[in-house]
């Protein structure tokens, strides 16, 4: 896949190219000091893929990815920085606006690392790969519609990507009080959970809700329990907790998933102990969430996914409606509507 490069560091510059060398998924074919130069050079000779970073003079990485996105260049855009927790709302308005993910300069320490950032480049970039083969699959996704009302279980799960954090306002804004306890898992780098918290308490709150969003250590009805990044997540049970849903943290530095927190390793933990949810699969990059929500909906799970062509990142939808039952598929609000319909129901 051709790949750009923007970073005012010219050593940085220099370090990428080397990265996108040795990965033969990628082709280098230029590099820009800042968002202005990389506007003029993509739009001269196109990238597939444009990794940028985010402080930089004349245009930062977020103005460049607004300007990308508004323009719709078919470029997808991954955010490298080194102030990781203090650019925490340029981290996340970038997801919100569709990078498809962010990479730390700096290791757990906060030193600089080139070796880590190049190992989560190039896990980064397989994703992609992946996403672009979804993509391509010709297949007609039909809005899907339930004939009936169905029984909600007793966990939502709240779960996306790339572009999923503007759907997720819309879900709880929709949504309301929760009637069962809830767990969002969205895709975000280590130490982001509060600023999400943050975000969500400023845009996904109306007419005076009562939702209360944090990073618990157990679910609670009322409560929107958010997995926080840079770990996987995970539901248990003790004999001495059998009343009582527990979630758990989990190092993820030799993750299988992919990205973190894992969607799919979440609904795997869920169904060890026989915690059936229902999932609202919103916009994101890949597979991740498939599998958990074909175990889930073949256990009687309700599985809800965003239309495809509303969301900024399909491949995540499109895995999820190619993998399994798919009881409802619509936008983000409809998507709420009908789980706090089955509440009034049934609850």
């Amino acid at each position: 896949m051709k790949t750009g490069v923007v970073d005012d560091s010219g050593f940085m510059r220099l370090v990428l190219k080397k990265i996108i060398s040795e990965n033969t998924d990628l082709e280098f074919i230029w590099d820009a000091s800042d968002g202005l130069e990389a506007l003029e050079k993509n739009n001269s000779n196109p990238a597939d893929i444009i990794i940028s970073d985010m402080e930089m003079p004349k245009m930062d990485g977020l103005g460049l990815l607004k300007n990308l996105k508004e323009n719709n260049v078919n470029a997808e855009c991954i955010i490298i920085s080194g102030q990781h927790e203090s650019g925490a709302p340029k981290i996340l308005e970038a997801i919100r606006l569709g990078a498809i993910g962010f990479v730390s300069k700096n290791d757990n320490t906060g030193q600089s690392n080139l070796d880590t950032m190049g190992k989560a480049l190039n896990d980064l970039t397989k994703s992609i790969v992946k996403k672009v083969k979804f993509e391509k699959i010709n297949k007609n996704i039909q809005k899907v519609k339930l004939k009936d009302d169905f029984a909600p279980s007793k966990v939502l799960v709240v779960a996306g990507s790339a572009g999923s954090l503007d759907p997720l306002s819309d879900v709880f804004n929709e949504l309301g009080e929760p009637e069962v306890p809830v767990i969002t898992a969205i895709h975000i780098p280590k130490k982001m959970e509060n600023h999400l918290v943050k975000r969500l308490n400023q845009f996904a709150i109306k007419n005076k809700q009562k939702i209360e969003f944090g990073v618990f250590d157990s679910l609670q009805k009322g409560k929107v329990a958010i997995a926080p990044g840079g770990y996987n997540s995970v539901l248990k049970k003790t004999k001495l907790t059998e009343d009582k849903i527990l979630l758990r943290s989990e190092d993820a530095s030799n993750n299988e998933y992919g990205f973190t927190p894992s969607i799919d390793k979440l609904l795997e933990s869920a169904a060890k102990f026989n915690i059936i949810c229902d999932v609202i699969l919103l916009s994101g990059l890949g597979e991740d969430g498939s599998k958990g929500c074909k175990t889930h909906s073949e256990k009687g799970g309700n599985i809800l996914v965003q239309m495809p062509e509303t969301a900024i990142a399909s491949s995540m939808p499109i895995a999820t409606l190619n993998s399994c039952h798919v009881k409802y598929c619509d936008t983000p609000r409809n998507l709420a509507t009908k789980i706090k319909e089955s509440w009034k129901i049934n609850f």
